[in-house]
């Protein structure tokens, strides 16, 4: 299971007419599609190189970025985060890949 946040976390994008969330962006960036240009891009969370990223993978890429993108981001007054979270995470479950 790969989740957009936390319990009693927002999901939610910088823009403010996004429909879709930080970790969704990072997701089909991780997996290989830029969603604004509609284009393919490499497998980008693809850490060993094997042509294929793992949910393991594709969380240890997504998570950071979604922290660093929400980082010093205000809503009514006070600071929000966005965190990515997956179960079990380690898990070797391919998601994407070149074949």
């Amino acid at each position: 299971m790969l989740c957009s946040s936390r319990y009693k976390e927002a999901s939610f994008g910088k823009m403010p007419n996004s429909r879709f969330s930080l970790a969704t962006k990072y997701w089909l960036f991780g997996g290989g599609w830029n969603r604004q240009l509609e284009k393919g891009l490499k497998l980008l969370a693809d850490k060993n190189a094997d042509k294929k990223v793992t949910m393991s993978e594709l969380y240890s890429y997504s998570h950071q970025k979604v922290l660093k993108a929400t980082e010093g981001y205000i809503s009514d007054g006070k600071a929000i985060r966005q965190n990515v979270c997956a179960y079990p995470q380690n898990s070797k479950l391919v998601l994407f890949g070149e074949y």
